[in-house]
C-alpha cells in the first residue's frame, strides 16, 4: 500500500521557496521594505502619482504650468493627498491590489485600479481629485514606463539603506583588525610555500583595500531611467500633445522626481534597472571568502610566537621541554588568534562567504 505523502504545500503558513526567505530570513528581512513584491507595487503608485503631478502642475522649464490640456493645478492638500496613496499602502491595500490583479491579470493595471479606488475616497474639498482625474492616471504610458523607474528605485534604494551601509560595516570591522594586528608576526606564504615575514594586519589591510575599491564603484553607480511611451518615441505623448516638449519633460521627471539618470535613447524595455549594479554584487564574494579562508587555513601555519620561535603549527612540538614561560606565551598567541579568527569568519554578524 503506498504511503500517502504530506503535500508541502497544505502547510500553513506557506513555506519560503527559496532560502532567502528560509533559513536566511533574518539577516534579507530589510531588504523587504525595497525588493518584495509589495515594496515594487508601491513603488509603481510613487511613480504614477508623481507623474500625475508633474502633468498637472508642471515643472520650471514650462513655467510651472499644466502640461495637459484641461487638467488643473493640484493644491498643495491635494498633492499631499494623492502622495498619501503609496504610502499608506499597507495589508489592507496588498489584498485590494491583489483583487484587482485577480481579474486583471496584469500587476500594473492592477496598480492603476487601486489608485482609482483611492482617488474616489477624496473628500469633497479636494475638487480637483475627482473621477475625471482618473483618466490622467498612466497618461501615456506604457507598462514598462512604470516598471523600469519602479525598478531602478526599487534597487538603488536597498542598494543605499541596506547593502551598502552593512558592506561598510564589514570594510570598518576589518580596518579595525588590521590596525589593531597591524604589529602581530606573520610568516608570508608564496606558491604555499614559507616566503618572508609580514604582519597580520597587513594581510587584513590588503583585503580592506579590495573591498574599498568595490565599494567605490558600487557608490558611483549610475541607475538609469525612462519615460518614453511604447516604443520609446513618445508616440502617445505627442498625439495627445504635440506642441509639449517632451523630452525636456520625460528629463525632468527622471531625474529630478525619481531621482534616477535619464536614458535618452531607450526603446520600450530598456531593461536598465540596477542590471550593471547586481552584475557587480557576485564580485564581493569573491573578494571577501580570500579572508576567511585565509583566517581559517592559512593563520594556524603563519603566526609567528615571537623572533626565531617558528611556525604555530610547529607551537606543539617546540613547546616539548621549554620552559614555562615559552607555553605561556604559545597558550596567549593562541586566545589572539582565535579572538582575529572569530570575527572575521562573521564580521558584524554578517557571513563573508556562504
Amino acid at each position: 500500500v503506498p504511503l500517502e505523502v504530506m503535500k508541502l504545500t497544505d502547510i500553513s503558513p506557506a513555506i519560503a521557496l527559496t532560502p532567502l526567505d528560509g533559513r536566511y530570513h533574518k539577516a534579507t528581512a530589510p531588504l523587504v521594505e525595497y525588493m518584495s513584491e509589495p515594496a515594487l507595487n508601491r513603488e509603481r503608485m510613487r511613480v504614477e502619482v508623481e507623474w500625475m503631478i508633474l502633468l498637472a502642475n508642471g515643472f520650471e522649464g514650462n513655467g510651472n504650468q499644466p502640461i495637459v490640456d484641461g487638467v488643473k493645478p493640484f493644491t498643495a492638500e491635494e498633492q499631499a493627498f494623492l502622495r498619501a496613496i503609496p504610502e499608506d499602502f499597507g495589508a489592507e491595500g496588498i489584498k485590494q491590489h491583489a483583487a484587482h490583479e485577480a481579474i486583471t491579470h496584469h500587476d500594473v493595471k492592477a496598480v492603476e485600479y487601486y489608485i482609482d479606488d483611492q482617488i474616489d475616497k477624496a473628500p469633497a474639498e479636494l475638487t480637483n481629485i475627482n473621477d475625471e482625474l482618473k483618466t490622467l492616471v498612466h497618461f501615456a504610458c506604457t507598462s514598462e514606463d512604470i516598471n523600469n523607474l519602479s525598478i531602478a528605485r526599487c534597487v538603488k534604494n536597498a542598494m543605499e539603506n541596506v547593502w551598502t551601509p552593512e558592506f561598510k560595516r564589514i570594510i570598518d570591522h576589518l580596518a579595525g583588525k588590521a590596525e589593531e594586528f597591524k604589529d602581530m608576526p606573520l610568516l608570508s606564504l608564496t606558491h604555499g610555500q614559507p616566503a618572508t615575514p609580514t604582519t597580520l594586519g597587513k594581510e587584513l589591510a590588503v583585503y580592506v583595500y579590495r573591498l574599498n575599491r568595490q565599494l567605490k564603484h558600487i557608490e558611483n553607480q549610475e541607475y538609469l531611467g525612462k519615460i518614453n511611451g511604447a516604443t520609446g518615441t513618445f508616440g502617445a505623448h505627442l498625439a495627445a500633445c504635440p506642441d509639449v516638449d517632451w523630452i525636456a519633460v520625460s528629463r525632468e521627471f527622471v531625474t529630478n522626481r525619481m531621482g534616477l539618470e535619464p536614458a535618452d535613447h531607450a526603446d520600450r524595455k530598456p531593461r536598465l534597472a540596477g542590471r550593471a549594479v547586481l552584475h557587480r554584487l557576485p564580485r564581493q564574494p569573491h573578494h571577501a571568502q580570500p579572508v576567511r579562508g585565509r583566517v581559517d587555513v592559512h593563520l594556524p601555519r603563519r603566526v609567528r610566537p615571537g623572533a626565531g620561535q617558528g611556525c604555530h603549527w610547529f607551537l606543539h612540538h617546540a613547546a616539548q621541554g621549554q620552559p614555562d614561560s615559552f607555553r605561556e606565551r604559545r597558550s596567549q598567541l593562541r586566545d589572539q588568534l582565535l579572538a582575529a579568527r572569530h570575527p572575521l569568519r562573521h564580521a558584524g554578524g554578517i557571513p563573508l562567504a556562504a
